[in-house]
């Protein structure tokens, strides 16, 4: 049982839990996906975490599932494994969150275009073409003006992705 108004579980209960859930990310049982997705709800960022790597351990359609609504988790931390898990385990159905979490976090941008481009690189592309291009309708709400820094990092990722839209938004951005 947890102490009233903490979130953090009592040092052995922790310990016990961090077991159980290594445990069902290392067997392949039918529930294990679906106890393991219980626990990355919990109010114990340490229960979070383990439960994160299970499900990274675990792959497959719910667990990226689960890992990408971890992206709205008020811990940064676990944004930045999350991040890490669905470059691993996450699909197109995926990239809606990724997205959504590139447009409300200015601060990890750099970390979220490898995950956008891995999850649907044409999308990402065309998405990323419309926010250098001032074309993006969602970014231009959430921001005032264009992020230079940003504008400069999205050209980096066309030029090394020698991608086929590159010379027609290149010309457009210059």
């Amino acid at each position: 049982a947890r102490p009233l108004g903490k979130s953090e579980l009592p040092t052995e209960t922790w310990y016990k839990l961090r077991n159980l859930i290594f445990v069902l990310g290392n067997i392949l049982h039918p529930d294990s996906v679906d106890i393991v997705r219980r626990f990355a709800q919990d109010p114990d960022d340490r229960v979070v975490m383990e439960a994160l790597s299970a499900l990274e351990k675990l792959g497959g359609p719910e667990s990226a599932k689960a890992v990408a609504k971890l992206l709205q988790h008020p811990t940064h931390e676990i944004h930045v494994k999350a991040l890490h898990a669905l470059g691993q385990i996450g699909t197109a159905e995926e990239y809606p969150y990724v997205e959504d979490y590139f447009l409300h976090n200015v601060t990890d941008r750099q970390a979220i275009l490898p995950v956008l481009i891995r999850l649907d690189k044409q999308r990402s592309l065309s998405f990323l073409a419309q926010v250098l291009l001032g074309e993006s309708e969602i970014y231009n709400k959430l921001f005032a003006k264009a992020d230079v820094e940003l504008n400069e990092t999205i050209v980096k990722t066309f030029i090394l992705l020698r991608s086929v839209i590159f010379d027609d938004v290149l010309r457009k951005y210059v």
